[in-house]
């Protein structure tokens, strides 16, 4: 709730644009910390408990910050696509960090490792969508 309440209006397209561009990022972070996350359980065995945990705490953030970005305003009609678009990539990215930590927290480390490929895309899907909201 701290976090939403401290959001400002977009009150023009391209600041929404900058809102929505920023919130990419700030996920895009948190699926990188996944993905390295999951490198170092795999090269050096780190405990499920660690990694579940950081895993939850990637998932948070990048749910913290999906749910400031949808409480703004879309100022006008052409922000809605802008709204559509990155809340269809960043929910993706949520969710697949949401699943990750489901099966972490079931012990199943085994089978995380196969899913850094999947991150990785999603990191450039961020990138990409930042990149083309700032122009």
């Amino acid at each position: 709730m701290a976090v939403t309440s401290c959001v400002g209006p977009a009150r023009t397209d391209d600041a929404y644009r900058g809102k929505a561009a920023n919130t990419a990022d700030h996920v895009r972070s948190s699926v990188e910390t996944a993905i390295i996350g999951l490198q170092a359980a795999d090269r050096h065995g780190l405990q499920s408990a660690y990694v579940s945990t950081l895993l939850a705490e990637a998932e948070d953030d990048a749910a913290a910050a999906d749910g400031t970005f949808a409480s703004i305003q879309p100022p006008s009609g052409r922000s809605d696509d802008v709204r559509r678009e990155a809340r269809s990539v960043i929910g993706e990215a949520v969710d697949e960090l949401a699943q990750l930590r489901i099966t972490s927290r079931r012990g199943d480390l085994g089978h995380l490792e196969p899913s850094v490929r999947r991150l990785q895309h999603l990191a450039s899907a961020l990138d990409r969508l930042a990149s083309t909201l700032r122009g």
